[in-house]
């Protein structure tokens, strides 16, 4: 049974990768070279109003190599050219699209990684204390070059390559001070963001100091009693965060507690901070 899928567009080829419900395999799909449209022949794409929904292709769900991580897989995320993959363990996988095998694996473990408050000292060696730990929630964000994580004991951190390249001596993290308690991250790749969200049920938004490499925190979310007396203390941890295409609107979903919040609640609170960042 396939649990989650995750695309990869690339020339001339369509293909996805599945997620088992085990967590610990990879299965690739690949599309029909036949599309079937529906009213049509394919050339209506290249019609102007064509719509993408007219379109109803024909999968098949063929497993090309199966790949034994030895752990729960806590978070994916797609490059031009690999896939990477954490596992609970504290391992990070670059996989390559084109060749999943042993010449197309690395490995590295996120106690290798060094972390310090600003990327300027983070190359003198760990500062943390990650024994244990994982990532359990990541983003690539475009204009920082980085991945935003929460790692598994609650902590936010933002790991760069040096290079190109991902490998073990080419990463540094920083991390931010005196937050434990994260759960998710959702990154703004027009205005350099990077929006944690946390048990508390604050959203904290952080982006990065062009000088020293610092976490500097930018905005903070919240319900607060003033603007939201009868469910502020009602919700629970933040749970997902999404934005919008055009990256000006945060749509925030929490964990319930005793009351029933939904989608609206998420938009309307988060619609002020729209007017916020456009000032």
């Amino acid at each position: 049974m396939v649990q989650q899928f995750f695309s990869s567009c690339r020339p001339g080829k369509r293909a996805k990768l599945a997620r088992s419900s085990s967590q610990k395999g990879l299965a690739k799909v690949n599309d029909n070279q036949e599309r079937r449209i529906q009213g049509g022949s394919s050339r209506m794409k290249l019609n102007p109003g064509y719509k993408e929904e007219q379109c109803a292709p024909a999968l098949s769900l063929e497993m090309k190599k199966p790949v034994d991580l030895e752990a729960p897989i806590t978070s994916l995320q797609t490059l031009q050219e690999d896939l990477l993959v954490c596992t609970a363990d504290g391992y990070l996988h670059v996989l390559h699209w084109d060749g999943l095998g042993s010449n197309g694996r690395k490995t590295i473990c996120l106690t290798t990684i060094p972390f310090s408050l600003d990327l300027q000292s983070a190359r003198g060696g760990p500062s943390l204390d990650l024994e244990g730990v994982h990532i359990c929630c990541m983003e690539y964000c475009i204009t920082l070059d980085g991945f935003a994580v929460v790692l598994s004991d609650g902590r936010l951190g933002f790991i760069t390559p040096l290079t190109n390249t991902i490998t073990a001596d080419q990463l540094q993290g920083v991390w931010a001070a005196d937050v434990t308690d994260g759960t998710c991250v959702a990154v703004n790749n027009k205005y350099r963001l990077m929006a944690f969200g946390c048990a508390s049920g604050s959203v904290l938004v952080y982006t990065i100091d062009t000088t020293t490499g610092f976490m500097q925190l930018s905005h903070k979310l919240e319900l607060t009693p003033k603007h939201y007396p009868d469910i502020y203390n009602k919700t629970g941890a933040v749970k997902l965060i999404c934005w919008s295409p055009d990256y000006s609107v945060v749509m925030v979903t929490w964990s319930v507690e005793a009351c029933r919040c939904g989608a609206s609640l998420a938009l309307t609170s988060f619609a002020l901070w729209e007017k916020t960042l456009c000032e």
